[in-house]
């Protein structure tokens, strides 16, 4: 706590003379609450693991490997060109909002800005790529439809990450298990009434969707956070963030 306070200042410039020590109550109840976030955290974590191996596991065994390449290929290209998309900033959420919780405030929006048109950079050199290795037109859309899951998942784990460190995740562990129900339902329901093989990576969009909504409404309700554009907090953000 002390070691993110000290970061904090010295981005902003501010003395540290007047950064209060933590008393021994206090560290106490953060040591309580940090445990309790982890076992919530991890308890989540371990069903949403179960649940997608046992799915993948089926859908691997259903489709075949004639199908099951071009939705890998779509999977795995996306995943390597959306993961820029992050910037680092993150980290920085975590690193700035459990000493001050309305940075966030200052400086996600304009970034939200930055992603959206990293985002369209990212689909126009897939759509030139795709046209130039002559890809068929169900795997472009595969890659489309994946693309933009993606996108809604790196604002996903920015708003995941302001409650993170405002220590509030009942609401993010319950929604991380509800999606991946989710998920599975899509992908169950492509495999058992035979629809398009689009299907699967539209459920991922589909839940990625819905966890956008709600996390940004769960960051609003417990961090207090509102979208503001200030664009001069780009650079030293960014900077701080590599």
């Amino acid at each position: 706590r002390r070691s993110s306070d000290t970061v904090h200042r010295t981005l902003q410039n501010v003395p540290l003379e007047d950064a209060p020590e933590p008393t021994g109550d206090h560290a106490a109840k953060d040591i309580r609450t940090t445990l309790r976030n982890t076992l919530k955290l991890g308890g989540s974590m371990v069903l949403t693991i179960v649940i997608g191996f046992g799915v993948r596991l089926a859908l691997r065994r259903y489709l075949g490997p004639t199908v099951i390449g071009p939705l890998n290929f779509a999977d795995a290209l996306t995943s390597m060109c959306f993961i820029f998309l992050g910037l680092g900033v993150d980290t920085y959420v975590r690193t700035v909002v459990p000493v001050d919780p309305k940075a966030a405030n200052r400086f996600v929006g304009a970034f939200v800005v930055v992603r959206t048109l990293l985002a369209i950079a990212i689909f126009i050199g897939l759509a030139l790529f795709l046209s130039l290795t002559d890809q068929p037109a169900d795997v472009q859309v595969l890659v489309y439809v994946y693309g933009l899951a993606a996108y809604f998942q790196s604002l996903n784990t920015t708003f995941a990450a302001i409650l993170h460190s405002t220590r509030t995740i009942d609401g993010l562990s319950i929604l991380s298990v509800i999606n991946k129900v989710l998920w599975a339902a899509g992908f169950v329901g492509t495999m058992i009434f035979g629809l398009p093989i689009v299907g699967i990576p539209i459920s991922i969009l589909a839940t990625q969707l819905v966890a956008l909504i709600v996390s940004y409404y769960l960051a609003k309700k417990h961090a207090g956070f509102e979208f503001s554009f200030n664009f001069d907090q780009i650079k030293p953000v960014f900077i701080a963030s590599l």
